[in-house]
């Protein structure tokens, strides 16, 4: 199974390297939506050096300040992406960056998938970000959702973790020693809030990353 896991790992990084991710109908956790099948975003490509990053952009759907500012934070991260990456071109960096699609009313929370590649390495590096603004154009943080959410907390968290791991049939040691709330979270389409626990954090590379489901986000 393991051997299996990993080949489906590379097999995905690959697709995203090639800009097909998204189109395969894959998505990286529950209450997201593919790129090419979320017609609200129109899709922004943009290039530098051996990386592209594709971000969403939104049109009219979208209330004009909280377009603007939506539009703004992924141009950003995206230029942030692009020039990391260049930087180290002595190494022969590429990467290739795609989205996903959480919810987007009245809160708009979307993930980029970022794939790496280097000369020599054994397999791609992924990572998956999560970014959420609330209703005014304002990036939602860790704080923001602990206010909302009184009864967020590390426990809650570490049981969340263990019973993914759980359905998944990973063993639970590392998600039982969480200590602290992992960077990127996002807000599915289905209202519930993500914590997102990047490979080798609380599982084995060849399990890809965890999800930890804290339930319905209080809008």
């Amino acid at each position: 199974m393991g051997i299996l896991r990993i080949v489906c790992l590379l097999v995905f990084s690959l697709l995203l390297s090639l800009g097909n991710a998204s189109a395969a109908g894959w998505t990286a956790g529950p209450g997201l939506t593919p790129s090419d099948d979320f017609p609200l975003f129109k899709t922004v490509e943009k290039r530098l050096g051996l990386s592209t990053a594709k971000i969403p952009h939104s049109g009219k759907e979208l209330p004009i300040e909280l377009r603007v500012f939506f539009n703004e934070e992924m141009d950003r991260v995206a230029e942030r992406y692009l020039q990391a990456l260049n930087k180290e071109s002595s190494h022969r960096l590429s990467g290739w960056m795609d989205w996903q699609a959480g919810t987007v009313k009245p809160y708009v929370s979307v993930v980029l998938l970022e794939t790496m590649t280097y000369e020599g390495g054994a397999h791609p590096l992924n990572y998956v970000k999560g970014i959420t603004l609330n209703a005014t154009g304002k990036v939602v943080t860790l704080a923001d959702l602990k206010t909302a959410m009184p009864s967020l907390s590390v426990e809650a968290l570490r049981d969340a973790a263990a019973r993914e791991c759980t359905a998944r049939h990973i063993s639970t040691e590392e998600a039982e020693k969480i200590t602290e709330f992992p960077k990127e979270f996002y807000i599915g389409n289905n209202g519930h809030l993500y914590f997102i626990f990047q490979q080798y954090d609380i599982a084995p590379y060849s399990e890809g990353w965890i999800m930890a489901d804290m339930g319905l986000f209080p809008f």
